[in-house]
């Protein structure tokens, strides 16, 4: 559970830096989306672990 609870708080941390200047510039790709805000959305969509994976060098 502990892990779970960290990928979430990576997760969250991770959607905070989005900016209007930032959201739709491409990044490296993960499950066919390849911007911050698409990859955001498809994770919030799917329970965050998407976006907990892309930036799991948080922390």
């Amino acid at each position: 559970m502990a892990a779970l609870e960290a990928s979430f708080v990576c997760a969250h941390k991770a959607t905070a830096t989005i900016t209007t200047e930032n959201a739709f510039v491409a990044v490296r790709p993960v499950d066919g989306f390849s911007t911050r805000i698409t990859i955001t959305g498809f994770a919030a969509a799917t329970g965050m672990t998407t976006t907990a994976r892309w930036w799991s060098t948080c922390g």
